[in-house]
C-alpha cells in the first residue's frame, strides 16, 4: 500500500499516480483491487472495478 518511487524526487508536486491510488481506496474501499501497473515513475493504476460501481467510478 504504501509504494515508494510513484512520483519523481524532482517533481514533488506531480503526484498523479499518488492521487490515483489515493482515491481508488476511498472510492471503491474493500469492494475492488488496484494496483500501481508499469514501471519506473511513467507507471499506471490499474483497477478492477465491480460493474455495478463503474459508472460512479468513472
Amino acid at each position: 500500500m504504501y509504494l515508494q518511487n510513484i512520483y519523481a524526487p524532482s517533481m514533488p508536486k506531480s503526484q498523479a499516480v499518488s492521487l490515483t491510488l489515493a482515491l481508488c481506496d476511498e472510492l471503491l474501499g474493500d469492494r475492488g483491487a488496484y494496483r500501481v501497473h508499469g514501471g519506473g515513475f511513467a507507471g499506471t493504476v490499474q483497477a478492477i472495478v465491480p460493474i455495478d460501481m463503474l459508472d460512479g467510478f468513472k
